[in-house]
């Protein structure tokens, strides 16, 4: 499994400023329901699933698996994170994409 911190640094890549206008301003954690204001960022939600660790492994370790996944593409730097890859990791963390 990928190390939380590693996880962590990928969605740092994540240009989160130029997502954030078709983003819904609430999200919702899909472990424990709870609604955040979607300005934390992608940082910030993952951050939230990894203090929890009961409840919300299940969601930890999808959205490793997805990272995992893109480190495995080779590709030439983080920043180049596939769309469809950035998309599933929103849905993961409780983001809607408007």
């Amino acid at each position: 499994m990928v190390a939380e911190v590693e996880v962590g640094r990928v969605l740092e890549t994540i240009p989160y400023e130029t997502l954030g206008p078709f983003i819904v301003p609430l999200g919702t954690c899909p472990a424990c329901k709870a609604i955040f204001p979607t300005c934390l960022g992608i940082v910030g939600a993952w951050e939230h699933i990894c203090k929890w660790e009961d409840a919300h492994g299940e969601v930890r370790d999808n959205v490793a698996e997805i990272v995992k996944a893109e480190l495995s593409n080779e590709r030439k730097s983080l920043s180049n994170i596939d769309d469809n890859a950035v998309r599933t990791l929103l849905d993961l963390l409780g983001f809607q994409v408007e």
